[in-house]
């Protein structure tokens, strides 16, 4: 394996590292969208006009 090839590796690898913590966060957040959804987002549905 090259330098090159392996400063390719590290770099794939810091980028998938990267991707996955951010898909986390961004599932996290969906997560808690859909909980905010299933409470009607603290409103009454019978009192929203």
């Amino acid at each position: 394996m090259t330098d090159r090839d392996a400063r390719a590796a590290r770099n794939q690898e810091r980028s998938l590292a990267a991707f996955l913590k951010h898909k986390a966060e961004f599932d996290t957040l969906i997560a808690e969208l859909q909980q905010a959804s299933a409470d009607h987002f603290g409103a009454d549905p019978e009192m929203v006009l």
